[in-house]
């Protein structure tokens, strides 16, 4: 009766894991399929995509649109700070001269 009993428990526990596994590659492939949708960068996107999830959810989503927004835009200035520091225009302002006394685009256009 016991060693039924155990076959019985070995059993159900193999089955039990095959579903966990099944649905663990389920979800690999539903990330995949996320992942092909994004085009270029797709992984980058993807990994950025769980980080302002995950940040969100620490935010207990007080009012999680507007700061994410308000993340996004930090970001973005914080990219176009680098840009500028590499082409030598901080603080310059719109159309300002760098340091080597050229002047900016927006100057020549206008």
């Amino acid at each position: 009766m016991r060693q039924k009993k155990r076959r019985k428990e070995k059993k159900e526990r193999k089955i039990k894991g095959r579903k966990k596994k099944e649905e663990r590659e389920e979800e690999e492939k539903k990330k995949w399929k996320r992942e092909s949708q994004c085009g270029g960068g797709s992984r980058e996107a993807e990994r950025i995509h769980l980080r302002n999830k995950r940040s969100v959810g620490e935010e207990q989503q007080q009012s999680g649109h507007r700061t994410g927004k308000r993340r996004r835009r930090g970001e973005r200035e914080e990219e176009r700070r680098k840009r500028q520091k590499a082409t030598g225009r901080v603080g310059t302002g719109s159309g300002g001269e760098d340091r080597d006394g050229e002047e900016g685009r927006r100057k020549e256009t206008r």
